[in-house]
C-alpha cells in the first residue's frame, strides 16, 4: 500500500523528474567532455576555476568547488598527474603550494564548455534565500532518510574511487554504487 501511494505523490514524482533530468544532464555532459577532451567532467571544472583564478591552493579550490579536500586534492593529483597543472611554491609564502594551468590546461580550458557543476551553482544562486535554504534542508534530508547520508559528498560526475563503504551499509551501498556519485 504505501508503495502505491508513493508511486502516485505528484511531488515525488517531480523530485525523480528534477533528479533524472540532473543526472542526465551530468552523464551527457561528462561523456562529451571524456571524449573530446580527455578529462572527468570533475577535472574540467577544477581546470575552469584556475583559469579564472590562478594561483589557487587546494584549500582555495575545496572553497570554490563547494567540495571536500580530498575530493579536491583527488582531482588535483590526477590533473597534475596528466600534465595539466602545476604545483608551484608560492612567493609570498614558501610554505603554500600553489597551483597553476599548464599551456595544455590552458588549452582544453579554451576548448571546453560551461560544466553542469557551474550551471548547478550558478542556477541555485538565482534562487531566493528562502528556496535555497529549503531546498537544501530536503535534499540533505532527503538523502539521510533513503540511507544514503553516509556516503561521501565527492565532486560531481567524478569517477568513484573504490574504497569501502560504511559497515552498517556495505551490501546496499555497493548495490547504490555509480561513477556519478
Amino acid at each position: 500500500m504505501h508503495r502505491r501511494r508513493a508511486r502516485q505523490s505528484p511531488d515525488l514524482a517531480r523530485a525523480l523528474d528534477a533528479l533524472r533530468r540532473i543526472v542526465r544532464a551530468g552523464r551527457g555532459s561528462a561523456q562529451t567532455v571524456e571524449s573530446r577532451y580527455g578529462v572527468s567532467a570533475a577535472q574540467l571544472f577544477v581546470l575552469q576555476i584556475l583559469a579564472e583564478s590562478p594561483g589557487l591552493s587546494i584549500k582555495d579550490l575545496v572553497g570554490l568547488t563547494l567540495t571536500t579536500n580530498s575530493s579536491v586534492s583527488e582531482v588535483v593529483g590526477r590533473l597534475v598527474g596528466s600534465g595539466l597543472v602545476t604545483r608551484e611554491t608560492a612567493s609570498e609564502d614558501r610554505r603554500r603550494k600553489v597551483l597553476r594551468l599548464t599551456e595544455d590546461g590552458r588549452e582544453i580550458v579554451r576548448r571546453s564548455p560551461r560544466t553542469v557543476q557551474q550551471d548547478l551553482i550558478e542556477g541555485f544562486t538565482r534562487l531566493s534565500a528562502a528556496h535555497q535554504r529549503s531546498l537544501a534542508a530536503s535534499l540533505d534530508e532527503w538523502c539521510r532518510v533513503s540511507g544514503f547520508g553516509s556516503f561521501p559528498p565527492t565532486m560531481l560526475f567524478e569517477p568513484a574511487r573504490v574504497a569501502a563503504a560504511p559497515a552498517k551499509r556495505r551490501g546496499r551501498a555497493k548495490a547504490h554504487a555509480s561513477p556519478t556519485r
